[in-house]
């Protein structure tokens, strides 16, 4: 099926219960199933195939509308500069992922979802210009 779109966001159906922590977090693709092609979950690691950023709070198996470019708010890991790339990270404890956090490096399959646009310290909620990349 193809689809014409002329804005910056698009439906995907959550994978994954966003509901208490959705909102801002950088997402991936999962994939097609039986019953949905194309489902999102929370992105956790720089390598991950990142599509953009949730911008409500969606259960499972209900659509969530993801950010693909323009600006948009997103979780902060750590702190972060304004100017420095950016990429998703899973939180510590394992609880949540697709916080965003500065990727100062240029490992071979990183992928920069954006590049900030203010400062912001470990659980701030910032504004971030989405630029695709690929190291």
């Amino acid at each position: 099926m193809s689809q014409y779109n002329e804005s910056f966001r698009r439906t995907f159906i959550a994978e994954a219960d966003f509901s208490s922590y959705g909102q801002y977090t950088i997402v991936k693709l999962k994939g097609a199933s039986a019953s949905y092609p194309n489902q999102i979950v929370a992105a956790a690691v720089p390598t991950d195939a990142i599509v953009g950023v949730l911008q409500d709070n969606p259960k499972s198996g209900v659509a969530g509308v993801v950010q693909f470019a323009g600006t948009t708010k997103v979780r902060a890991h750590t702190t972060i500069t304004a100017g420095q790339k950016l990429t998703a990270y899973k939180e510590t404890s394992g609880t949540y992922s697709g916080f965003a956090t500065a990727n100062p490096t240029t490992t071979t399959g990183d992928i920069v979802i954006g590049i900030a646009l203010e400062d912001a310290v470990a659980g701030d909620i910032f504004e971030m210009l989405i630029t695709y990349f690929k190291y």
